[in-house]
């Protein structure tokens, strides 16, 4: 991994950390609050960004992450006339995230 990947990663390790926070404090986020919560969205939005961002060699000797979902979802988002933006948000949040960075 050179430093621009290990920058991104990092990145993507802090805004997920942010997010997952403001989901499990006392803030009570669940589903349908965090789709009206829009820098929870933009953590998200920005993370599915960064990983657009990885080169296709990085991309290829990490395999096991499901960059076209990640696609997707930055794609769904960016549009915000896609209903389906906030529900994969949310699924990114809560799932696929985590199940990334493990």
């Amino acid at each position: 991994m050179n430093e621009g990947e290990s920058d991104r990663l990092a990145t993507i390790i802090d805004l997920y950390n942010e997010m997952f926070s403001a989901i499990s404090s006392g803030n009570d986020i669940r589903k349908g609050t965090f789709v009206h919560n829009s820098v929870l969205e933009y953590s998200v939005f920005h993370i599915s960004e960064i990983i657009h961002n990885y080169s296709r060699e990085f991309k290829a000797k990490h395999r096991a992450i499901n960059w076209q979902e990640f696609r997707v979802i930055r794609n769904d988002l960016a549009h915000t006339y896609s209903p389906n933006g906030y529900e994969s948000a949310w699924r990114v949040a809560t799932e696929l995230i985590p199940e990334t960075i493990g």
